[in-house]
């Protein structure tokens, strides 16, 4: 299934020189959907989705596909690898699109054997092209990534407060829940932000810009969270916040819930201990 990674690069980096064309289009920040409180969908959206699956159909790969801008939650049937499902946000941090802010690029992956093998995200504006692959490690712009995982870079990092956190959560989590784990995340250092660009914030994770990352969710959209791989395959830990697999497959489909943790392993506790179920 390895032969599918050459044409998903090719497609992930078409669709991201379409999104840093499109970026000084006003018509292409045009908002042509609204999908529910604070989320909605522009022009480039659902061009960029466009010219996504017809360079997949060109190239005769995946089998289904999952992707942010279709009608249904079910896959759509490729028919052209089998076994392989692929997921694809056509444009990643699309609110940082419209507002003319350069945080956004494109998501494809490909799950087969149950589990996700490979994802990458490309951010055009940085030319970055961070990449994932199942026991293969994780690469931006074909450099290998390495978190320093150790306790005492941890330690080191507390003492001289360059620890910096990402933080985000979903509509679906009760304000006063998000804001009581964001007072306990305050007790490991005061730097917490976010990018808003899920993918992005991961990928920033996985390169060592920012030191870990805390989403809050019931259930996210699994292109939403699959760069997660990216920070797994660079050395760090990546579960749910009760400390579980971070995804499960189940018919077809990668599902995601019950929030995120990442962050290189010594961190990682931390972030749990912080963010975890409380009874």
């Amino acid at each position: 299934m390895q032969e599918v990674i050459p044409a998903l690069r090719q497609v992930v980096q078409g669709i991201g020189d379409y999104l840093a064309a499109a970026f000084g289009d006003p018509a292409a920040r045009t908002v042509v959907r609204e999908k529910g409180a604070n989320d909605f969908a522009v022009r480039a959206d659902l061009e960029a989705q466009r010219l996504a699956v017809q360079a997949l159909k060109r190239l005769k790969v995946g089998d289904t596909l999952l992707a942010e801008e279709t009608a249904t939650s079910e896959p759509v049937s490729l028919g052209f690898t089998p076994g392989v499902t692929l997921l694809l946000d056509p444009l990643e941090g699309t609110a940082n699109f419209a507002a003319g802010v350069p945080d956004f690029g494109c998501t494809i992956g490909a799950a087969w054997e149950g589990a996700l093998q490979y994802v990458a995200f490309y951010a055009p504006w940085h030319r970055e092209l961070f990449e994932a692959a199942r026991g293969r490690g994780a690469t931006l712009n074909g450099k290998p990534l390495a978190l320093d995982a150790g306790p005492a870079k941890l330690l080191a990092n507390m003492v001289l407060g360059k620890l910096h956190l990402v933080f985000n959560q979903w509509e679906d989590v009760p304000e006063r829940e998000a804001a009581s784990c964001y007072g306990r995340l305050l007790g490991i250092t005061r730097n917490i932000s976010t990018c808003y660009s899920d993918a992005l914030d991961l990928c920033r994770v996985a390169c060592g810009r920012r030191s870990g990352l805390v989403f809050l969710y019931r259930e996210a959209a699994p292109w939403d969270i699959a760069p997660a791989l990216i920070v797994e395959e660079a050395g760090g830990k990546v579960t749910a916040l009760d400390g579980g697999p971070w995804y499960a497959w189940d018919s077809g489909k990668l599902v995601v819930r019950g929030g995120v943790a990442a962050a290189a392993p010594a961190l990682h506790a931390r972030l749990l201990e912080a963010a975890g179920p409380k009874n």
